[in-house]
């Protein structure tokens, strides 16, 4: 193993092209040596939840590449092969509360859509009936008096049909957004924040 080390070395191979991903555990700030022991200087302090690129180990010593492309070595006892706990549930709690402003965005935008839409229907209808109300009070024939409940009973139930679509739609759509907020956060909750 050393030997192929060394060849991969000498010939400039990428090693990390393999490298495995580990994380400086949570609450502390790890100090990332230029030399394997703790004699050795610090080239900089690594926060909680910093992913890391093994390059080599050797013992208790890790010779790691930061995201900025520091390299150097750390104590294996400031390494975990997952994130912090308070990593994942900082952006689990993140991802709920843009769930929720998407969700409140969506139940804004389909109220108030469908209530300006419904709003201009009914005063459409409602100045259609007075209009016809109008005609109908100028004609003195009494014949028009038996037919006059026809159109306003007609208008009625026209006009509580299209409600009752238009809000029947609304409550559909709103409950398929707040079903699947529901059945997603109840799976990122189970699977400790991921999405599967």
């Amino acid at each position: 193993m050393q030997r192929l080390l060394f060849i991969c070395l000498l010939l400039g191979l990428p090693l990390s092209a393999h490298a495995e991903t580990v994380f400086v555990i949570d609450q502390v700030e790890a100090g990332l040596y230029q030399g394997k022991t703790a004699d050795s200087p610090i080239l900089k302090l690594l926060p909680t939840g910093t992913a890391l690129d093994v390059l080599q180990r050797d013992g208790e010593r890790v010779q790691v590449r930061d995201p900025e492309g520091a390299r150097g070595w750390i104590d294996n006892r400031y390494l975990m092969p997952t994130k912090p706990t308070r990593q994942l549930l900082n952006e689990s709690e993140a991802a709920r509360l843009e769930l929720q402003r998407e969700l409140e965005q969506l139940q804004a935008s389909s109220n108030g859509g469908n209530a300006v839409r419904l709003n201009d229907e009914i005063a459409a209808l409602k100045q259609a009936l007075a209009s016809a109300r109008e005609q109908a009070a100028a004609e003195p024939d009494t014949k028009t008096t038996a037919t006059r409940a026809v159109p306003d009973t007609m208008a009625g139930v026209i006009l509580h049909k299209r409600t009752l679509w238009l809000l029947l739609a609304s409550l559909l759509l709103l409950g398929i957004g707040i079903g699947a907020w529901c059945i997603d956060y109840l799976n990122r909750r189970r699977h400790g924040g991921f999405r599967v």
